[in-house]
């Protein structure tokens, strides 16, 4: 757990929404297979990234919403 809370706070600026289970993600994919590019495993978790921006900004709007009305 001391590890995922370093790499998270080295990599807040770049990637905030950095979260456990994309380290763990990262490692499954470098630590056994030599053969997964570094680019390939960093598209895939900025696409999960986007994914849970788009998650947290429509919880966001449905708030507002039920706010609202």
């Amino acid at each position: 757990m001391l590890f995922m809370l370093k790499e998270r706070l080295l990599n807040e600026e770049e990637l905030p929404l950095l979260s456990c289970a994309d380290i763990e993600v990262l490692l499954s994919q470098f630590l056994p297979r030599r053969n997964a590019t570094g680019k390939d495993v960093i598209a895939q978790m900025k696409k999960r990234h986007r994914k849970r921006q788009s998650a947290i900004e429509s919880q966001k709007r449905r708030q507002l919403r039920r706010a609202s009305g």
